[in-house]
């Protein structure tokens, strides 16, 4: 499996109309949050999807189906259409979009939906099933697609122009295996950096980039933190990254940024959690020396001196021939 993947986020694709070439404005709902997801806003449409994500476990040769509901928390009726894509992003969580089938890891052949094509009304909802039918020949390990809900104003055909399409995404998380035994949940830090900003007198930035990555045969939901303690101020920061997902031997990198760190000895300690009870830590020290500032102040204590040591070397000879 390769190609890099994890949580959805947001893409929009071209759709015609029938006066102008509509473009779709990027309006794809970020997936991963166990919550209530935020809800795409386009041109009088507005959906939203619940749960956020599937995750199906399932041997080779089998089928699994579950539901996906869909709102329309807009004021119009709305037309909606269900398809897959595939999706992958990268260590920077940069985020990019392909069709169904296009990526190794892809399932989109393995995905159907009991609605492809349905409008709901004003605060109506709609249940679409999505079922997955597996290849008898599937290999062991990790899958994911995207199952995207596009909607569409009622008028959009009339419109001329720019038309905007509001799309959700819902990652559609697989693990294929005949038994529990054949996945393998692994992961590694494979670095942590922390890279020192422009200094503003005693004070710097300190942006720190963890690198994870999993090193098994299927998804691996992970959980990260960052901790930066010292300093001359005797800084004391926690942040909670929360769940993140990274397919099978893809990396995903865990940025976090310190504002105005002062002088001293800082440690950085990076962890990440996985299941079972796994925990990964990666710690490092670093120093905050105000290099330019210690250069200004030992120029300008030289240059005290030097003028001090000239002063009273002319006192001693005011007439300039060496005279007490």
């Amino acid at each position: 499996m390769k190609g890099k993947a994890g949580e959805a986020a947001t893409a929009g694709r071209r759709v015609p109309s029938r006066r102008a070439l509509a473009l779709a404005f990027l309006l794809l709902a970020g997936a991963l949050a166990a919550a209530f997801p935020d809800a795409s806003r386009g041109q009088g449409v507005d959906i939203a999807a619940v749960p956020s994500k599937l995750e199906f476990n399932i041997r080779p040769g089998a089928e699994q189906s579950q539901t996906v509901k869909i709102y329309n928390q807009g004021a119009v009726p709305t037309r909606v259409l269900a398809y897959v894509e595939d999706y992958s992003i990268s260590p920077e969580n940069q985020i990019a979009f392909f069709p169904g089938g296009t990526l190794d890891y892809s399932i989109a052949s393995w995905v159907s939906f009991s609605e492809s094509d349905f409008t709901l009304e004003p605060g109506g909802a709609r249940e679409v099933t999505v079922r997955l039918s597996v290849p008898a020949d599937a290999t062991v390990g990790g899958y994911a697609s995207l199952a995207v809900f596009e909607a569409h104003h009622p008028e959009e055909a009339s419109l001329e122009g720019l038309v905007t399409v509001g799309r959700i995404g819902v990652p559609l998380l697989t693990t294929v295996a005949v038994n529990p035994s054949e996945i393998r949940q692994e992961g590694a830090i494979v670095s942590l950096e922390v890279e020192k900003g422009t200094w503003v007198l005693f004070r710097t930035d300190l942006r720190i980039t963890t690198t994870f990555e999993n090193l098994g045969n299927t998804y691996l939901h992970y959980h990260a933190f960052t901790d930066v303690t010292g300093g001359i101020s005797a800084l004391k920061h926690s942040e909670d990254h929360g769940e993140s997902t990274a397919l099978a031997r893809t990396q995903r990198q865990i940025a976090y940024e310190i504002k105005g760190a002062w002088f001293g000895r800082y440690r950085v300690r990076a962890e990440v959690h996985y299941p079972p009870d796994r925990v990964l830590v990666r710690e490092q020290t670093v120093w905050v020396v105000p290099w330019l500032l210690i250069v200004i102040l030992v120029a300008a204590a030289l240059a005290f001196f030097s003028a001090l040591y000239w002063r009273r070397h002319r006192r001693r000879r005011p007439d300039g021939k060496g005279a007490d």
